[in-house]
């Protein structure tokens, strides 16, 4: 993704700055293309005032805690806490579009980050949407507790721990079975 041309403000900014940026723009084209919209690069000032950018960032957020993205390496699908980078990273791209938005200029504590905060509902989102989707597979392996025991193996086995043995309650001795 560094082959992409940063945006203005990107002068000094580190190679891993300027890729977080190319990829929060490549998810919101993507949440742009899906929704028939144009491409961020043609979006205006006049397409996102007043309440538009904040239903449009909250669009994104749906957008991508509700989908699934194959991992560029490996097999699987991306989890939560890639996403919630990307959403981040969306948010990024747009304050940088639009850096004179009112959005911007209200406490980030009372939308962004606040406990009913946009990116709260993210996480839920993205956290639902894992362990309700059917299509997404557990990446980690799961095995039994116990592995299943031979019924022969298990009477052995239980002798030797000294289960199933008859106890006299009286002399609190051993009684033959």
């Amino acid at each position: 993704m560094s082959n992409n041309i940063p945006p203005m403000g990107m002068l000094g900014k580190s190679d891993k700055t300027k890729d977080g940026y190319n990829t929060g723009a490549f998810y919101i084209n993507r949440f742009l293309t899906a929704y028939q919209y144009p491409p961020l690069e043609q979006l205006t000032d006049e397409a996102v005032r007043d309440y538009h950018l904040k239903n449009m960032l909250e669009g994104i957020g749906h957008y991508i805690s509700s989908t699934n993205f194959s991992k560029e390496r490996g097999s699987g699908y991306v989890g939560p806490s890639a996403k919630l980078t990307y959403f981040k990273a969306a948010k990024e791209v747009l304050k940088s579009k639009f850096p004179n938005h009112e959005l911007w200029s209200s406490p980030l504590d009372s939308w962004w980050t606040g406990p009913n905060g946009m990116l709260k509902q993210f996480e839920k989102a993205a956290d639902r949407h894992k362990q309700q989707d059917d299509n997404l597979i557990e990446e980690r392996k799961s095995e039994p507790l116990y592995r299943e025991i031979p019924e022969e193996e298990n009477g052995m086995i239980r002798s030797k721990l000294g289960l199933d043995i008859v106890v006299d309650a009286k002399s609190n001795r051993r009684v033959a079975s």
